[in-house]
């Protein structure tokens, strides 16, 4: 996948986030003695964009998917971490990546066909396999 299509990604999804996030976060319930969460350096947009790629780009295997793009595109994505993170990191996705795939298939302006033929739940079985 070429570097223009990455940032046509990103820039997709991390609109929709800047919208979406104070939204979801007003609507969370609140817990008195809520756990702190650990930081990460891929931000949401970012871990977001590497799933959609995936699915774009049609590899079968997510894992040789990962080491692909720690090989051949660090440089678009600086502070990649472990698989085995990442694939941690995948469950805080559910619930933007949901909203996000109902808002493209209600918009023009999909950056592929071939993604909106992808069912919602499809998606959301993969993320916790």
């Amino acid at each position: 996948m070429n570097v223009d299509k990455l940032v046509e990604i990103y820039y997709m999804v991390d609109e929709f986030l800047i919208k979406f996030m104070p939204y979801m976060e007003k609507k969370l319930l609140t817990e008195p003695t809520r756990k702190p969460t650990r930081t990460c350096s891929l931000n949401l947009s970012e871990i977001m964009t590497i799933l959609i790629a995936f699915h774009l780009i049609g590899f079968r295997n997510f894992k040789l998917y990962y080491l692909h793009l720690e090989q051949f595109h660090s440089s678009e994505f600086r502070t990649l971490v472990s698989y085995n993170r990442f694939i941690s990191l995948v469950k805080r996705t559910l619930v933007p990546m949901y909203f996000f795939t109902h808002s493209l298939s209600n918009s023009h302006s999909a950056p592929d066909k071939n993604f909106l033929r992808m069912k919602n739940v499809e998606f959301i079985y993969f993320l916790f396999l």
